[in-house]
């Protein structure tokens, strides 16, 4: 199992840290704010969902439209990322641990 998310309007993710999760990728994650492993070629980064309208329960399964959580580091050895680029995130243990890379 595994989703492939296009990157565009790359700088802000870049910026701020995070992953853009599209809607119909939602629920291959955890619930809202539920902390979860990314392993990527830096370390196993603790990540979670984020970014729900506000009085979001935690664990809410459809909530949220970021992935964030250390990620700016990731970004930071990515800099070859440009816009229209993809990013891979492969299951390892369903809603526990996951694997982060490029498609390119």
């Amino acid at each position: 199992d595994r989703v492939e998310i296009v990157l565009n309007r790359l700088e802000s993710p870049k910026h701020h840290g995070y992953i853009p999760l599209p809607r119909e990728y939602r629920s291959f994650f955890p619930g809202y704010k539920v902390d979860f492993v990314l392993q990527t070629d830096i370390g196993d980064l603790r990540v979670k969902v984020s970014s729900g309208p506000k009085g979001t329960r935690v664990g809410d399964p459809e909530a949220g439209s970021y992935i964030t959580g250390g990620l700016k580091q990731w970004y930071e050895k990515h800099k070859h990322l440009k816009d229209g680029d993809t990013i891979v995130v492969e299951v390892i243990d369903p809603k526990r641990k996951y694997r982060l890379g490029t498609a390119s």
